[in-house]
Protein backbone atom coordinates (compact mmCIF):
# COMPACT_ATOMS: atom_id res chain seq x y z
CA UNK A 1 0.00 0.00 0.00
CA UNK A 2 1.31 3.48 -0.87
CA UNK A 3 -0.01 6.87 0.34
CA UNK A 4 0.57 10.15 -1.45
CA UNK A 5 -0.47 13.57 -0.17
CA UNK A 6 -0.94 16.50 -2.52
CA UNK A 7 -1.45 20.00 -1.19
CA UNK A 8 -0.68 23.61 -2.00
CA UNK A 9 -0.39 26.78 0.13
CA UNK A 10 -3.32 28.33 -1.73
CA UNK A 11 -5.54 25.27 -1.51
CA UNK A 12 -6.91 24.75 1.98
CA UNK A 13 -8.01 21.15 1.53
CA UNK A 14 -5.59 18.27 1.64
CA UNK A 15 -6.07 15.62 -1.03
CA UNK A 16 -4.91 12.22 0.19
CA UNK A 17 -4.74 9.34 -2.22
CA UNK A 18 -4.24 5.85 -0.86
CA UNK A 19 -3.12 3.62 -3.69
CA UNK A 20 -3.50 -0.12 -3.56
CA UNK A 21 -1.22 -1.82 -6.06
CA UNK A 22 -3.37 -3.01 -8.91
CA UNK A 23 -6.44 -1.22 -7.55
CA UNK A 24 -8.92 0.07 -10.11
CA UNK A 25 -8.67 3.79 -10.76
CA UNK A 26 -5.54 4.32 -8.66
CA UNK A 27 -3.56 5.99 -11.43
CA UNK A 28 -6.41 8.31 -12.33
CA UNK A 29 -6.83 9.36 -8.69
CA UNK A 30 -3.14 10.19 -8.41
CA UNK A 31 -3.30 12.13 -11.70
CA UNK A 32 -6.39 14.01 -10.54
CA UNK A 33 -4.69 14.96 -7.25
CA UNK A 34 -1.66 16.24 -9.17
CA UNK A 35 -3.91 18.18 -11.56
CA UNK A 36 -5.75 19.83 -8.65
CA UNK A 37 -2.44 20.77 -7.03
CA UNK A 38 -1.27 22.43 -10.26
CA UNK A 39 -4.59 24.29 -10.60
CA UNK A 40 -4.19 25.50 -7.04
CA UNK A 41 -0.68 26.81 -7.76
CA UNK A 42 -1.99 28.58 -10.86
CA UNK A 43 -4.81 30.18 -8.85
CA UNK A 44 -2.35 31.33 -6.18
CA UNK A 45 -0.16 32.94 -8.84
CA UNK A 46 -3.17 34.65 -10.39
CA UNK A 47 -4.29 35.90 -6.95
CA UNK A 48 -0.82 37.36 -6.29
CA UNK A 49 -0.92 39.19 -9.63
CA UNK A 50 -4.39 40.56 -8.94
CA UNK A 51 -3.29 41.75 -5.48
CA UNK A 52 -0.28 43.56 -6.97
CA UNK A 53 -2.52 45.22 -9.59
CA UNK A 54 -5.07 46.25 -6.95
CA UNK A 55 -2.39 47.80 -4.74
CA UNK A 56 -0.88 49.62 -7.73
CA UNK A 57 -4.22 51.15 -8.79
CA UNK A 58 -5.33 52.09 -5.26
CA UNK A 59 -2.01 53.67 -4.31
CA UNK A 60 -2.01 55.71 -7.51
CA UNK A 61 -5.50 56.97 -6.70
CA UNK A 62 -4.64 57.71 -3.05
CA UNK A 63 -0.84 57.83 -2.66
CA UNK A 64 -0.89 58.74 1.05
CA UNK A 65 -3.40 56.06 2.11
CA UNK A 66 -2.18 53.24 4.32
CA UNK A 67 -5.47 51.33 4.61
CA UNK A 68 -8.42 50.60 2.34
CA UNK A 69 -11.71 49.12 3.60
CA UNK A 70 -14.13 47.12 1.48
CA UNK A 71 -17.38 45.35 2.41
CA UNK A 72 -15.73 41.94 2.90
CA UNK A 73 -12.01 42.72 3.11
CA UNK A 74 -9.50 45.21 4.35
CA UNK A 75 -6.22 46.10 2.70
CA UNK A 76 -3.62 47.41 5.13
CA UNK A 77 0.05 48.22 4.90
CA UNK A 78 3.05 48.68 7.11
CA UNK A 79 6.27 50.51 6.41
CA UNK A 80 9.66 48.89 6.74
CA UNK A 81 13.22 49.85 5.96
CA UNK A 82 15.95 47.71 4.48
CA UNK A 83 19.57 48.27 3.58
CA UNK A 84 20.38 47.81 -0.07
CA UNK A 85 24.05 47.20 -0.79
CA UNK A 86 25.02 48.86 -4.09
CA UNK A 87 28.73 48.03 -4.00
CA UNK A 88 29.94 45.54 -1.41
CA UNK A 89 33.57 46.19 -2.34
CA UNK A 90 33.20 49.90 -1.44
CA UNK A 91 32.19 49.11 2.15
CA UNK A 92 34.72 49.71 4.89
CA UNK A 93 35.62 46.46 6.73
CA UNK A 94 33.86 47.73 9.88
CA UNK A 95 30.56 47.26 8.04
CA UNK A 96 31.27 43.63 7.20
CA UNK A 97 30.49 40.65 9.36
CA UNK A 98 32.88 37.76 8.99
CA UNK A 99 32.32 34.06 8.93
CA UNK A 100 33.76 31.74 6.34
CA UNK A 101 32.97 34.48 3.86
CA UNK A 102 32.33 38.16 4.40
CA UNK A 103 28.98 39.79 3.90
CA UNK A 104 27.65 43.24 4.77
CA UNK A 105 26.45 43.64 8.38
CA UNK A 106 23.10 45.13 7.37
CA UNK A 107 21.89 45.64 10.95
CA UNK A 108 24.90 47.82 11.82
CA UNK A 109 24.76 49.61 8.49
CA UNK A 110 21.04 50.31 8.95
CA UNK A 111 21.58 51.85 12.39
CA UNK A 112 24.46 54.00 11.12
CA UNK A 113 22.46 55.19 8.10
CA UNK A 114 19.47 55.99 10.32
CA UNK A 115 21.82 58.03 12.54
CA UNK A 116 22.81 60.08 9.49
CA UNK A 117 26.17 58.53 8.69
CA UNK A 118 27.05 58.32 4.99
CA UNK A 119 28.34 54.90 4.00
CA UNK A 120 29.73 54.55 0.47
CA UNK A 121 28.20 51.49 -1.18
CA UNK A 122 25.01 51.42 0.90
CA UNK A 123 21.76 53.34 1.13
CA UNK A 124 18.66 53.18 3.30
CA UNK A 125 15.47 52.56 1.35
CA UNK A 126 11.87 52.67 2.62
CA UNK A 127 9.38 50.02 1.66
CA UNK A 128 5.68 49.39 2.22
CA UNK A 129 4.16 45.93 2.39
CA UNK A 130 0.44 45.32 1.92
CA UNK A 131 -1.82 42.63 3.36
CA UNK A 132 -5.41 41.77 2.46
CA UNK A 133 -7.47 40.63 5.46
Amino acid sequence: MEAQAHTSPAFSALVLVIAFPGGAGTASLVQQAKRLTELSRSDASRADSLEESLVLVLTRLQPTATRFSFPNHELSSRKSQAVEIDDEEALDPQWLSFSTTSKPDKASIKEALKAGQLIPGAQLISRRSWRIC
